[in-house]
């Protein structure tokens, strides 16, 4: 089987259930890229209850020490990822899907541009209540604002920072990666953060410090909008991040990748630029913290949550979604009305929610 020089990072962590889905839309699918299995949590026996064995999928797995809330996050990615012999490689979790067809696309377009270090599609994420409900829906939508896909085609490595600080709200963390500078990204991440937050932002800016960034517009990866299970949401109520400011590692964790950068020409003008987004960053999450403990905003939480459990949530945005949303098939929307699919990507939206719904 071909695998395109392509290996997809899957990273799990005590979500058995997930894991096991992920992997039957797999070999639904028929992935070719090699696929390395990163195991950070305690559950026993996990390769016999994945049936990893019987797989039709190129699957090595490796079982790394367990540590709580949070503790040395990157340690398992970085000893994983020496594992790693292609060229290209995808972080994958458990509760997300890609295209292969899209991926395949950016290995090629790699291939040919030694310059760039990274290919990425949009910027998708997706909530999808299946059709064993009669209001079923999968809908999608941009994760962020216009910027996000916006290529960086700059030679020098200091004007595409500049670029990247410009357009603020730039992601390409789940994209197709050159396994060589992820390496070295990891071995920069390789710490026990007590700030989270700034992590993806070093991954992103180390990105962009080594090569060109290309951005597409067909599907390549679809993060799930389950905010309960997602790193971000668990970290940020395990650590508020007004005690993280507090924080004498605070500073030192948020400069860190400066010290990276090898040129003296806009150094100063990437430092006041990297300040300023810092400062920005803060008080928006400050806010936004501020909001989250309003009593009212508290009460209209606990509102959802009670819709939600009878039933009534889904119906909701059901027929929100029918009224604001354009529609790409039955049940399938898009939020993002200049948001367009190939055919191909139609199809795999479509075996998304047929998959879901069984």
């Amino acid at each position: 089987m071909k695998d395109y020089n392509i290996t997809i990072l899957l990273t799990i962590y005590n979500r058995i259930d997930y894991t096991k889905k992920w992997l039957d839309f797999a070999e639904k699918q028929k992935i070719p890229f090699k696929i390395l299995i990163s195991d950070g949590g305690n559950v026993k026996n996990v390769k016999k209850k994945l049936k990893l064995n019987k797989r039709k999928l190129d699957i090595k797995y490796k079982k790394y020490k367990y540590y709580k809330n949070f503790k040395k996050i990157y340690e398992k990615y970085f000893f994983a990822i020496q594992n790693v012999k292609t060229d290209y490689l995808i972080i994958c979790e458990d509760d997300d899907y890609l295209s292969v067809d899209g991926f395949i696309k950016s290995a090629r377009f790699l291939s040919k541009n030694k310059n760039f270090s990274c290919a990425k599609g949009m910027n998708l994420l997706g909530d999808l209540v299946p059709s064993k409900s009669f209001f079923s829906y999968y809908v999608l939508r941009k994760q962020n604002n216009s910027c996000d896909d916006f290529s960086i085609l700059n030679n020098s490595p200091a004007d595409r920072l500049v670029n990247f600080y410009k357009y603020q709200n730039l992601t390409f963390y789940n994209g197709l990666q050159r396994t060589a500078v992820i390496k070295k990204i990891f071995q920069i991440l390789n710490k026990d953060f007590f700030n989270l937050w700034i992590t993806e932002l070093i991954f992103n800016l180390y990105l962009v410090y080594k090569g060109k960034i290309k951005r597409f517009n067909y599907i390549d990866y679809i993060k799930m909008d389950n905010t309960q299970l997602s790193s971000s949401y668990n970290f940020g109520k395990f650590r508020k991040f007004s005690n993280i400011i507090k924080s004498s590692r605070y500073n030192f964790e948020n400069n860190l990748v400066i010290k990276y950068f090898k040129f003296k020409k806009k150094f100063n003008v990437i430092s006041a630029l990297h300040n300023n987004f810092i400062i920005k960053n803060e008080n928006a999450r400050l806010l936004e913290e501020k909001r989250q403990s309003n009593l009212l905003v508290i009460l209209l939480n606990y509102f959802r949550e009670f819709l939600q459990i009878l039933g009534i949530k889904h119906i909701l945005k059901y027929f929100l979604y029918n009224f604001r949303c354009k529609s790409i098939s039955r049940a399938i929307y898009i939020k993002d009305k200049n948001v367009f699919f190939s055919e191909n990507d139609k199809l795999l939206l479509k075996k998304i929610y047929e998959f879901n719904s069984k």
